[in-house]
């Protein structure tokens, strides 16, 4: 609860919202869709940016990148024609796996980066994309990789003036790449157990590139750079996807949960990405 709360801020223009924030000196904060106000109790908030009028709420193609504002919802990616082509439809696939239809209309891409919460979705997908995330707010702009974005809380990554803008995801490597991403859940608008994103590139019956990104086991999504980079020139075959989900899941973090065990969720994790490697070889 933000029993402190007393101003309600709609800016027209990003540099306009820039500046109640940092005029807010930490005690102003930026607000998408609102899902995580409910939730929050922070006594030390006075006001609330709303961004939706603010000029981010796209998403297109410039150069070599597909950037996507702050302010575009789950609804806007699921609705993207250029969100469905790229990829074989693997961001289309990772926006569906995100709640309902309701919590879809309001949720926010920057949002869902930002606040991070162990069943966010697009983290997982952003990280085995090799995005950038923009922010902005600071002395400078500055473009900050997934893969450091999501080593810590991004929250101890921004400072109070500053925000989360964009998300630009680079075209060309995935030019001919397959990929999918796969929440295992009870159902299709639980909470995941386990999400995982795979993106895979052969030259006839060797690997080109591989990445593999896992989430819903620790706030933080997870991704082993080290062992995609071992199996790069080997061929693929049974073993080599039995061997990749084998590593890749025993060195998974993860947290415990009243839901399932933690060797359970590793056994998830093992046959997921096994299942899902396998299904994009053929």
């Amino acid at each position: 609860m933000l029993k402190n709360l007393k101003d309600y801020y709609r800016p027209k223009s990003l540099p306009e919202a820039l500046k109640l924030l940092k005029k807010g000196k930490g005690k102003i904060i930026p607000a998408g869709g609102n899902t995580a106000l409910a939730d929050m109790e922070n006594p030390g908030i006075e006001g609330l940016v709303d961004i939706e009028k603010a000029g981010m709420s796209y998403i297109k193609q410039t150069g070599g990148n597909i950037n996507i504002g702050a302010a575009a919802t789950i609804t806007d990616m699921i609705e993207s024609a250029l969100i469905e082509k790229f990829c074989g439809g693997f961001l289309r696939q990772a926006a569906l796996s995100v709640g309902s239809t309701l919590n879809r209309n309001m949720i926010t891409v920057g949002g869902n980066v930002f606040q991070l919460f162990l069943w966010s979705s697009l983290p997982v997908a952003f990280l085995a994309l090799d995005a950038k995330i923009k922010v902005q707010g600071g002395s400078k702009p500055r473009l900050v990789p997934a893969a450091d974005f999501f080593k810590q809380l991004p929250r101890k990554i921004l400072s109070s003036s500053e925000m989360v803008t964009e998300v630009q995801i680079p075209l060309a490597p995935f030019k001919d790449a397959n990929a999918a991403f796969i929440k295992f859940s009870k159902t299709a608008t639980a909470f995941p157990m386990v999400n995982a994103a795979v993106i895979l590139k052969l030259k006839g019956k060797v690997i080109d590139k591989l990445a593999v990104s896992i989430g819903a086991l620790q706030l933080l999504p997870q991704r082993f750079t080290d062992i995609e980079a071992s199996v790069i020139g080997k061929e693929w075959d049974q073993k080599t996807i039995s061997a990749i989900a084998e590593e890749i899941s025993g060195r998974a973090k993860i947290l415990p949960e009243i839901r399932a065990s933690a060797e359970y969720k590793r056994q998830v994790v093992r046959a997921t990405i096994e299942d899902t490697l396998a299904s994009l070889s053929k």
